[in-house]
């Protein structure tokens, strides 16, 4: 799990250094794709599989799911980093991230992000008068926060999540957990 967040610059041949803590729950090799909010993902080895899984699953499906796994995989890079612990970042990452000096890496759960302060500076100022208002949403209070839980290595939960949808007849990203009869929770 990462969490925290890190000031770093990056330098003229577009490398970062990455704070000791990340690197160590890295591993050797880890990939970098482009994120929401013009940020930069970085996955761990095995939570990238875990990722590309979950795209491929419903790469046909859609139009949108098309879209959306070339969005990630299509600007993907697997990396190492060198001696001094530093990772290239590549061109189109840099433009994308609108990367020129000041960055920061922010541990979020399972990834990483790499953010143009200056992106994030104008993102969190939007976010502060509008996060209590996001935070009482059912996307982001009971959706968001359960799925994503029950999407980890709770097998179990992912069980009983994809039972109860099934039950209620409803779609899993649009399902509120007040909706569900307490009958799944004892």
């Amino acid at each position: 799990m990462f969490y925290g967040g890190y000031n770093h610059t990056i330098d003229e041949k577009g490398r970062i250094r990455i704070p000791k803590d990340i690197r160590e729950s890295l591993g050797e090799t880890f990939y970098i794709t482009k994120g929401f909010d013009k940020c930069l993902f970085v996955y761990t080895e095995d939570e990238w599989m875990r990722f590309q899984k979950k795209l491929s699953e419903n790469l046909l499906s859609s139009k949108n799911a098309r879209r959306v796994h070339r969005f990630f995989t299509g600007s993907v890079k697997k990396c190492t980093l060198d001696a001094q612990g530093r990772v290239s970042i590549s061109q189109q990452q840099r433009e994308y991230g609108s990367f020129e000096k000041d960055i920061v890496i922010m541990g979020v759960s399972t990834r990483v992000e790499i953010w143009s302060k200056e992106v994030l500076d104008a993102y969190s100022e939007n976010d502060l008068e509008d996060i209590s208002d996001i935070a009482d949403t059912t996307e982001a209070r009971d959706v968001v926060g359960f799925y994503e839980w029950a999407l980890g290595d709770n097998v179990g939960i992912q069980t009983t999540w994809n039972e109860i949808v099934k039950d209620i007849s409803v779609d899993a990203e649009y399902v509120s957990l007040k909706d569900i009869d307490c009958k799944y929770f004892t």
